[in-house]
């Protein structure tokens, strides 16, 4: 009777996994893969609507009495519970980690009654998410699947073709204009998509005081959140539409948040301490990703202590599912919206210049369900590249991860030829929700390189885990080619990643150092090549070692687009060592030449509230200006990135609301703050007899 039921299992296996070498497989993964059959059975079996039948098919199974035996207390959990909450139990239970989760523990001790409840809650949400791949049951054997597929010799996969791009660097000028008046003229059906509910474990970000660990979301990037970047970015696009349609527009925005790190209350806390950024609470809607657990190599969901789990966020492809599960399509089809765009937390460069606008133009004026801001290549760099995938259903413009590169069928692939994926999407709500009925959870994908304490055999091992992880760019697996695009854009205008901390070892590539460095350098471009400025030069190696050779910082709502912030400031000089920040929209600057600092702030950038933009702005005309002073004390600043500069003099000019300052044909050196009141014309003009060259006349300002 053994003999025949090995028989099967074997014959089982064989036609399973008929292309893997089961001799080079750890011992405990091969038991974890025999488990993987016998779950997919028992899979099968459930594949019912019928509760209560599923409820008594995991109750008849042996696993189910010893767990009972075991442990006294769930027999009065089964007793009582409904049968949502059982059978999500019951699931844990057939997948054998009771005494994972239940060693230990003392049903007796205080706060046992509450870990318990939780756990059950858990385990029930869980069921419900991942129902449509068959639940905690369903989760568990993807996951011993994507472990198994780890050691396949199978050299056959899907053909992969470059994706045709539509190229902004080569196409026509007139043709990407178009798609950005397009964009312009249809922001009124658009909303964004924000996935903030990153971890940041690389980034090693910590509270000051505490030392508790938190969120990408929180990490300060050039004086403000990643998450500040974002609505700033959004927000010039938004005033775009209000200069040409004198209308205001406050684009809805879903944040797809998480737990980890107390990731949705810091999400909170930054919009409740910036008001909102005045766009009204009821302009925001949070989704919270859920944490899965942390599976170990060899099938043993790994435990903290009794009753928790291991748990981690599922990847950035629940974003789908989750929206429409918590009703945010729902929303934004009642504000009228049609599209996303879609942006990650971590890659503050994507709104520079005309990228995001010509990525929403190209998809409205097409009417495309599904598009990547794409560019080329990094090497070396963790990230996926685009690829056109052809299978027997036809073909789709999608992702490779960059996990799956070591995957035997992929590893003759011609990589160059491709270009990267960014994260920067493109969406048609309608489209998204019919691929979401075929493909709840795209791209999944295991990373095993995490190792994790367990206790085996009474000793405290390191063992590698993994969660189920998603891709939300693999929903193209399953829209179309004819209903997908991808515009390829230079790199240095796309993308920078903040992933992970400094260290001068690994250089400063995905480092928020790093990132800084090529926003800085992308400006660069545009000062010398568009603005007509002479600018020192910006290496890496100097900047590691003594900081950037100049500072420029600018407000998105001068532009954002180059062909607008071209037409605000023309002809200057940044002498090295010198910083420019601009912290305006409404600006006129014609040869200015700058030894030193200059720091323009307008309280009122775009004069936008909840009830919209306002012409009555800060504004500044300065023109034949030069400005002398001691600027940034370099002795004493370490972190430009953050903008934590210290300055030994500058030259600051602050607009505390509809006010203005002019200054034509002067020369003003060392310390000097020029605070313009709301309503009032400050006018700088030449004065030999003062310290600082110069003599500021107040006056009301009178405007229409």
């Amino acid at each position: 009777m053994k003999k025949s039921i090995l028989c099967v299992l074997c014959g089982i296996m064989c036609s399973l996994f008929p292309v893997y070498a089961m001799d080079a497989i750890p011992a405990h993964t091969v038991k974890a893969i025999e488990k993987y059959v016998l779950y997919k059975q028992l899979l099968s079996e459930l594949h019912t609507k019928d509760l209560n039948k599923k409820v008594l098919i995991l109750k008849s199974r042996p696993v189910f009495q010893e767990a009972l035996s075991s442990f006294s207390f769930l027999q009065t959990f089964f007793d009582e519970a409904p049968l949502e909450k059982q059978y999500a139990l019951l699931s844990l239970i057939a997948l054998e980690q009771a005494p994972q989760i239940f060693a230990g523990g003392d049903s007796s001790v205080s706060g046992w009654e509450q870990s318990f409840s939780n756990l059950v809650a858990f385990l029930e949400e869980m069921e419900a998410f991942y129902e449509p791949i068959g639940g905690i049951i369903g989760y568990h054997c993807r996951v011993l699947e994507l472990i198994k597929d780890g050691y396949s010799k199978n050299e056959e996969g899907p053909a992969l073709y470059p994706p045709q791009a539509y190229d902004l660097q080569k196409e026509g000028k007139a043709e990407t204009e178009q798609y950005i008046e397009k964009a312009i003229s249809s922001m009124d059906k658009m909303a964004e998509l924000y996935v903030v509910g990153g971890a940041g474990d690389r980034l090693n970000l910590l509270e000051k005081d505490t030392l508790r660990p938190l969120p990408a979301a929180k990490l300060l990037f050039e004086g403000r959140t990643l998450l500040e970047h974002l609505i700033r970015d959004l927000e010039a696009r938004e005033y775009l539409y209000y200069k040409k349609y004198r209308k205001s527009l406050t684009t809805p925005i879903v944040l797809m948040t998480s737990v980890e790190k107390q990731n949705d209350e810091e999400i909170e806390k930054i919009l409740k301490e910036a008001n909102w950024f005045h766009r009204g609470e009821n302009s925001f809607k949070r989704i919270v990703q859920p944490l899965v657990p942390v599976i170990a190599i060899d099938g043993s969901w790994i435990v903290k202590k009794p009753l928790e789990f291991v748990v981690k966020p599922g990847g950035h492809g629940v974003v789908w599912k989750l929206a429409r599960d918590k009703k945010a399509f729902q929303w934004l089809r009642d504000r009228g919206t049609e599209y996303m765009l879609i942006r990650q937390i971590n890659n503050p460069l994507a709104g520079v210049d005309h990228g995001l606008l010509a990525l929403y133009g190209y998809g409205v004026f097409h009417n495309k369900v599904f598009g990547f801001n794409s560019c080329p290549q990094r090497k070396n760099a963790a990230e996926g590249m685009n690829v056109v995938k052809e299978t027997a259903r036809g073909r789709f413009l999608t992702n490779l991860e960059y996990t799956e590169f070591q995957k035997s069928q992929y590893k003759g692939l011609n990589r160059e030829i491709f270009p990267a994926n960014t994260n920067i999407l493109f969406a048609q709500i309608e489209g998204i929700e019919k691929a979401l009925e075929e493909l709840p959870f795209p791209g999944t994908i295991i990373n095993t390189k995490t190792l994790f304490p367990v206790v085996r055999d009474n000793e405290v091992i390191n063992i590698p885990g993994a969660r189920l992880e998603s891709a939300m760019q693999n929903i193209g697996d399953v829209i179309e080619e004819k209903s997908s695009f991808l515009l390829l854009n230079e790199r240095k205008k796309t993308i920078s990643v903040t992933k992970k901390s400094y260290n001068p070892a690994s250089g400063i590539g995905e480092t928020p150092q790093g990132a800084f460095f090529d926003m800085l350098v992308e400006r660069r471009h545009l000062l010398k090549e568009r603005l007509l400025f002479s600018v020192p030069e910006l290496k890496e190696e100097d900047f590691i070692k003594e900081g950037p050779s100049f500072l420029f910082f600018y407000h998105p709502a001068l532009g954002p687009l180059y062909s607008i912030i071209e037409k605000r400031v023309q002809k200057g000089v940044l002498h090295h060592g010198a910083e420019l920040d601009l912290e305006i929209a409404e600006l006129e600057m014609q040869n200015i030449d700058i030894d030193g600092s200059l720091l323009v702030h307008a309280a009122k950038v775009t004069g936008r509230d909840e009830k919209g933009f306002s012409p009555h702005v800060g504004r500044v005309s300065f023109h034949n200006v030069t400005v002398k002073n001691k600027g940034i004390d370099r002795e004493h600043t370490v972190d430009y990135w953050k903008k934590e500069i210290v300055r030994k003099e500058a030259l600051e000019i602050i607009l505390e609301g509809d006010s203005e300052c002019i200054a034509e044909d002067v020369v003003i050196k060392g310390d000097l703050k020029i605070v313009v009141p709301d309503k009032q014309r400050a006018r700088v003009i030449q004065d030999g007899c003062a310290e600082s060259g110069v003599k500021v006349i107040f006056e009301e300002r009178r405007c229409v």
